[in-house]
């Protein structure tokens, strides 16, 4: 879970440097549910991470 956001904003989730052909998260959520609830950042692919970035809308 993320830590220090305004519940009441919202962020836009993009999930970058992805591999060439991925797709990856593109997401809007309220600032609430991301430190409540948090992003799944296990990927079912072992050895490899997520990047996400956050924009306060």
């Amino acid at each position: 879970r993320l830590q220090g956001l305004d519940p009441d904003r919202q962020y836009l989730v993009e999930e970058i440097n992805l591999r060439s052909g991925t797709r990856g998260l593109n997401t809007t959520l309220s600032g609430d549910y991301l430190m409540k609830v948090g992003l799944q950042v296990l990927r079912p692919d072992e050895g490899t991470s997520r990047v996400f970035r956050l924009t306060a809308r």
